[in-house]
């Protein structure tokens, strides 16, 4: 999917905005980071953390020992979590501002497309 669809996909669905995409592949840098309302994701082939945007309700599973995602080992690593956190705010430029979403609840307008 190119950056342009996208970023005119976001427009779409009503969420306004300046837009870090820069469509590179997971296999250029080993891992990939995303955001989704106020969640924030990063994954590689060892990790997958998920978190809110402000660093708090932080869940982390080690994929080669668990890869049904049955035990967070947040309180396991935390060197780790600062570490994989650290890179999704550097992808994020620095900071992890709030989403602006327009007038829609981002939750009301995915479940509208994908909950049929």
């Amino acid at each position: 999917m190119s950056n342009a669809y996208k970023v005119s996909l976001l427009r779409v669905i009503m969420v306004s905005g300046r837009y870090n995409v820069e469509g590179k592949g997971s296999a250029a840098r080993g891992y990939v980071t995303s955001a989704f309302g106020n969640y924030v994701m990063y994954r590689d082939n060892e990790y997958w953390l998920i978190s809110d945007r402000r660093g708090l309700n932080i869940q982390l599973y080690d994929l080669r020992n668990d890869a049904e995602l049955k035990r967070n080992i947040v309180n396991e690593a935390t060197d780790k979590v600062k570490e994989l956190f650290s890179r999704i705010i550097s992808d994020a430029g620095g900071k992890l501002e709030p989403l602006p979403t327009g007038e829609r609840d981002p939750y009301e307008w995915y479940n509208q497309l994908y909950v049929m």
